[in-house]
């Protein structure tokens, strides 16, 4: 799980549930979705919908 973390080693995180920093995972897909986006527009739009949808089932 550390390695989802690229923390600078001058920083000491205190997990306190107010804000964290991102795992790498998260970021990489935040920054697919913002490229995707900007190149297509909403072109995805339906697909970007299926896949939220099926992430929410995942997750219930």
């Amino acid at each position: 799980m550390k390695s989802d973390f690229v923390l600078d080693d001058s920083i000491i995180y205190l997990n306190h549930a107010a804000v964290s920093p991102w795992p790498v995972g998260t970021a990489e897909a935040v920054r697919a979705f913002a490229q995707e986006n900007t190149r297509y527009g909403a072109a995805n739009y339906t697909r970007w919908m299926r896949v939220e949808s099926e992430l929410r089932q995942r997750l219930a």
